[in-house]
């Protein structure tokens, strides 16, 4: 989704995930058994704790539904015009955005997507997206009556997981 965008092997790879969660979708198949939480994840993910660290929630029934990253290389390029598209497209992204803006569009996906919770990555390796995580954090939780919690860490530097007090936020 980030450096083979556009390319015939992402193309492919789209086609296949969607059809498969389309598929489960007419089953009524989720990620887990038993779905007792709906969460919003905000950032990028923390590579190198991903199993370990989303197995948590799984382990108390909570799924993670939407994020916001993903929104980041969701828009589509106008190919008639390829380099007025890309400006336009990375000009609009997620994290190039105001706050208010920010706060409205996870106001929107916390509704859409009945998020009973949200997980926010302040992540020490991207500070343009970890930038007023707090604020939103406030906003969209005064707006939706969604609690959520603020995990810092980083995205590649191992050095920056703290495993135990990372483990008792989730827990709590």
């Amino acid at each position: 989704i980030v450096v083979l965008r556009g390319s015939s092997d992402a193309v492919t790879f789209y086609r296949k995930l969607k059809a498969e969660v389309e598929e489960r979708v007419a089953r009524g198949q989720g990620a887990l058994f038993e779905e007792r939480y709906r969460l919003l994840w905000d950032n990028i993910a923390i590579w190198h704790r991903l199993f370990r660290l989303f197995n948590l929630f799984s382990e108390a029934g909570a799924c993670f539904v939407v994020d916001t990253y993903t929104n980041a290389w969701a828009v589509s390029v106008d190919t008639d015009e390829p380099i007025l598209g890309l400006a336009r497209t990375y000009s609009q992204v997620y994290i190039n955005q105001s706050l208010q803006v920010r706060a409205d569009l996870m106001t929107d996906l916390v509704q859409r997507f009945q998020v009973d919770g949200m997980v926010f990555h302040s992540n020490r390796s991207c500070k343009p997206y970890s930038l007023g995580q707090y604020d939103l954090l406030n906003q969209v939780s005064r707006r939706s009556g969604v609690p959520g919690l603020v995990l810092e860490a980083d995205m590649c530097d191992t050095r920056l997981y703290a495993e135990e007090p990372i483990k008792n936020r989730v827990q709590a």
